[in-house]
């Protein structure tokens, strides 16, 4: 994924999170056109285009050209005793030019195979908008939805925009004597951010000031929604992607859908702004590493996904890739 300001949604107790962000370039809202020379099953997914791209976690994050990296990877980071999970993480976007509503195939190699109720080890795929040549802020990307995970998830936090703060002065670690205990209290089974609220004490909120709840901010507005936002997207109608299996032999496989303004008001992906050209979005995702415990920060797509503002809370993501619409 290209670089978050940001961070978004969070993992599990027992996950770190490395993220992955393609741009999305979308543009007004027409009848279908044929793809990039190599073709793409528009419906299906299937199929690679000249615009394919393949990004490594190891590279650090890209900027919006899918090239330039705008944030090599940080030996000194709180969370590098996590990047020998990610170093040898792929990911393949199938097409990341003339895009419409379609889906595109997403493959990865290199990871870890996914543990039991999704404890760690898996993807998240969800998309943003956002102009910054480093990527979304979490506050733009459509994740969050209720009722997408599995009744027998061990942490049903991470398909959820909030979790649980950690008590003050708290640092990740993977040793048992110093696991980051939570601002109230409560078990440290389920996690915390140690990077929350950061410098957005909005993430916050007086009736509840032991978790924090990033807010999706719906594009052209400053509106802040906490909670659902049923009025952009819900269950039914949301592409995003809250758990994505690694098999055994570390690859997986995943058809995104993507969506333009017409499905996802909210994003407004390819809708004609006043420059005359489209707006374009990104394509972020997170790979989650089985830990015994830490932090639930980073994710993804500013998101995945949320950041300091020194550090992008999304700070193991993969790093950003470029979707443009047609």
């Amino acid at each position: 994924m290209i670089g978050i300001a940001r961070r978004a949604p969070v993992a599990s107790a027992l996950v770190g999170v490395a993220a992955l962000i393609a741009l999305m370039t979308v543009g007004p809202v027409r009848t279908a056109r044929a793809a990039p020379a190599g073709g793409v099953d528009q419906v299906t997914g299937n199929g690679d285009t000249s615009s394919a791209l393949t990004v490594s976690w190891s590279q650090g994050l890209l900027g919006a050209d899918n090239r330039t990296v705008v944030a090599p990877r940080d030996s000194s980071s709180p969370l590098s005793f996590m990047y020998d999970d990610f170093k040898n993480l792929k990911v393949t976007v199938g097409q990341t030019d003339s895009l419409v509503h379609q889906a595109v195939k997403v493959t990865w190699s290199g990871g870890k195979p996914s543990g039991a109720q999704f404890q760690g080890d898996y993807l998240q795929m969800m998309q943003c908008y956002g102009d910054a040549n480093s990527g979304p802020d979490p506050e733009n990307c459509q994740f969050g939805s209720q009722g997408l995970l599995p009744q027998n998830v061990f942490n049903r936090f991470i398909g959820s925009r909030t979790g649980n703060l950690c008590a003050p002065g708290a640092t990740p670690s993977t040793d048992p004597a110093h696991t980051p205990g939570t601002h109230d209290g409560s078990s440290f089974i389920l996690g915390c951010d140690t990077q929350e609220p950061g410098t957005h004490p909005e993430h916050v909120l007086p009736a509840n000031p032991n978790n924090y709840n990033v807010p999706f901010i719906p594009v052209g507005t400053t509106n802040k929604i906490y909670g659902p936002a049923a009025d952009y997207y819900d269950q039914f109608n949301t592409n995003e992607v809250q758990e994505a299996n690694t098999g055994s032999d570390g690859t997986g496989q995943y058809f995104f859908q993507t969506l333009t303004s017409t499905e996802a008001p909210g994003l407004g992906c390819g809708a004609v702004q006043s420059s005359g050209s489209a707006r374009g979005c990104w394509r972020s995702c997170r790979a989650a590493s089985t830990r015994p415990m830490v932090t639930r920060s980073t994710l993804v797509p500013r998101t995945v996904i949320s950041a300091t503002s020194t550090t992008p809370r999304w700070a193991l993501r993969t790093g950003p890739s470029a979707f443009r619409f047609t």
